[in-house]
């Protein structure tokens, strides 16, 4: 949903269903961002964070978090994540995000 919407608005979104497959595409591709949900099967959000803050081109990238609970807000948590934003969230407050940090593609 959140990339069909980004998609739209003029972005080029990808979409990984875990982390594995996330660092899989950071090993093809530079995303000016990386929108993240914490809770993933096989590596979870902060198992793909780790990766990549130890990846030196990698950790750059900034990180807005999603996440369906509150005991994920802490800084310490999401492993120095910009934003996290608990859901249900406004698209179009993540999209004023996305325009912030990444600027207008279209």
């Amino acid at each position: 949903m959140v990339a069909a919407f980004l998609d739209e608005s003029g972005y080029e979104a990808r979409t990984a269903a875990n982390g594995r497959e996330g660092l899989e595409i950071l090993s093809t591709w530079r995303p000016d961002l990386v929108i993240l949900d914490m809770m993933m099967p096989i590596m979870d959000g902060r198992g793909f964070r780790a990766v990549q803050m130890g990846h030196d081109d990698w950790r750059r990238i900034p990180v807005i978090v999603l996440s369906a609970t509150r005991a994920f807000l802490s800084q310490e948590e999401t492993v120095g994540a910009r934003v996290v934003i608990a859901k249900p969230f406004d698209l179009d407050a993540l999209l004023g995000l996305v325009e912030e940090w990444v600027g207008k593609e279209v």
